[in-house]
């Protein structure tokens, strides 16, 4: 079986080329191509993807977006690029560390045809390109100690994060699965995710849910370069906890009729609430009055009623009591402004109604019914 491998790039000019080589090194016959979707990268990445190219034009495929389309879109362009069967995936940031990694992986594939998919333990590299020997991504080796395991989402899920393993990016894939995994209803919200790993994971994760669908190999096989760029400073971290919060509240949405990924994305919200809470008051300290504003606004611009549940306005942002009905009016939402507002005056109303009036006019009718009844009783002998 061929193999498609698929890179996704966006300004990745110090990596892009171990990237290449560490596929083009591979020692097997069933690749391919390789397609490159560059995605208006602005620094020299383009250039040497273009060097490349020239070199091996026969496998070599360049597709590059006119504007940038974001991680999410431009990952699912090119997946859906490309005739073979089979699509490898590799970020532009990461190397296969195995020459024969494909395969290693194609002769899984081929032996199970009941998996979707296959996926490999990695190597973690720290800033300092050095290979870490603890943390979330390498403990999970422990849970699957076999060389050889066929897991679920619901595995993967129940001891971890889920796993740097299930992006994309260290997947071999079969191409006849994507239109079940990119489903209509996901791409909605697909498209509007800004990490590209979670998205791809989380869709992944809906489709098999407790069915041992994928396989996986206690090998590494690939280095994954861990970055700090999530948490340079605090206004990338406020922006962090917001795309984490309103990403997770959507997928609740998503997932309502899951039970393990609702209780995970459930599980998510209040993880990463207390951090956002955390870094919010700290900007406020600190006189970060637009990042605050940027994170407001997120939120409210998101329209998701799980985060109003969640988040404390009162205390983060300065809210009275009226900043809920504002919230409401922004949103032009009028008809559930108006329901929301009369409903809980008319709601106490109708109680008080109930109670003092209506009440013992039927507790009235049930105890003159019982007599009736009685008294016919009484006539007929009963």
């Amino acid at each position: 079986m061929k193999v498609d491998v698929v890179i996704t790039n966006y300004n990745k000019g110090p990596y892009i080329g171990a990237a290449l080589d560490s596929v083009l090194c591979q020692k097997t016959d069933k690749l391919a191509e390789i397609i490159i979707c560059d995605d208006g990268s602005t620094d020299n990445s383009f250039h040497v993807i273009a060097q490349y190219q020239a070199k091996f034009p026969s496998k070599i495929r360049l597709i590059r977006n006119e504007k940038n389309l974001g991680a999410c879109k431009n990952t699912r362009l090119a997946f859906y690029q490309g005739n073979s069967p089979l699509i490898a995936g590799l970020d532009a940031d990461d190397v296969w560390s195995d020459e024969n990694k494909i395969e290693i992986m194609v002769k899984y594939l081929e032996e199970n045809p009941e998996l979707i998919a296959v996926i490999h333990a990695v190597d973690i590299l720290n800033q300092a390109g050095n290979v870490e020997t603890s943390g979330q991504y390498v403990d999970i080796n422990k849970h699957f100690p076999d060389k050889f395991t066929k897991i679920s989402a619901t595995d993967v899920l129940s001891i971890s994060w889920g796993s740097v393993y299930l992006s994309a990016g260290f997947m071999l894939i079969r191409r006849d699965v994507l239109d079940k995994i990119f489903t209509k209803d996901f791409n909605q919200y697909y498209d509007i995710t800004p990490y590209m790993a979670d998205s791809f994971r989380y869709a992944l994760y809906y489709y098999i849910q407790d069915k041992p669908l994928l396989g996986y190999i206690n090998q590494p096989m690939a280095y994954y370069r861990s970055g700090d760029h999530n948490q340079k400073n605090l206004i990338n971290a406020v922006k962090h906890n917001v795309v984490y919060l309103t990403m997770f509240a959507r997928y609740r949405l998503v997932f309502k009729d899951s039970e393990i990924l609702n209780k995970f994305c459930t599980y998510a919200l209040n993880y990463y609430y207390p951090i956002f809470k955390r870094n919010v008051l700290d900007a406020k300290l600190r006189g970060e009055t637009k990042v605050i504003a940027e994170a407001y606004g997120s939120i409210i611009n998101a329209k998701l009623d799980e985060l109003y549940e969640l988040i404390e306005f009162d205390l983060l942002f300065g809210e009275n009591r009226f900043d809920k009905f504002r919230r409401e009016v922004r949103q032009k939402d009028l008809p559930r402004v108006l329901s929301l507002y009369v409903g809980s005056i008319l709601k106490p109303m109708a109680r008080v109604a109930y109670r003092n009036l209506y009440r013992p006019y039927f507790q009235r009718l049930i105890y003159h019914f019982v007599l009736f009844i009685k008294n016919k009783r009484r006539r007929f002998g009963i």
